[in-house]
């Protein structure tokens, strides 16, 4: 675990700054480190320094490869069928505001009559069958 931990802090120092993208081969060798390393914190206990080692060193390395140009999952679709991807650049699209084609009328509630208006009208309707 420990050469684990080593490598992994190694391979985080070692790679490009926040300006540059990981390449593929970078980007897999720390999500297989950050694979190992969440299910050493998910699947230890709870207060055990081991798991909070793996944990905190996870959510490093999760970061690490985020900030560096690296998704998980397509923005699209849920995060749970997800697989990790390098991130395309929004395109920037310009939004023109539009008027409203038509006036927005009031609800149903509003048109009616207030309740103390109506009250002597019966409450109940009947209907005649043909």
């Amino acid at each position: 675990m420990r050469r684990l931990f080593a490598c992994a802090l190694i391979a985080t120092l070692s790679a490009p700054t926040l300006a540059q993208a990981l390449s593929e081969k970078e980007a897999s060798d720390l999500l297989t480190v950050t694979d190992y390393l969440n299910g050493e914190c998910r699947n230890g206990i709870g207060d055990d320094q081991k798991t909070l080692k793996a944990c905190n060193m996870r959510d490093v390395m999760f970061t690490h490869v985020k900030n560096n140009g690296w998704c998980y999952g397509a923005p699209t679709k849920p995060t749970a069928k997800g697989k990790w991807r390098p991130c395309k650049a929004p395109e920037k699209k310009i939004v023109q505001a539009k008027a409203p084609s038509r006036q927005v009328k009031p609800s149903s509630r509003q048109a009616k009559t207030p309740r103390l208006a109506r009250r002597g009208a019966s409450r109940h309707t009947t209907y005649k069958h043909a």
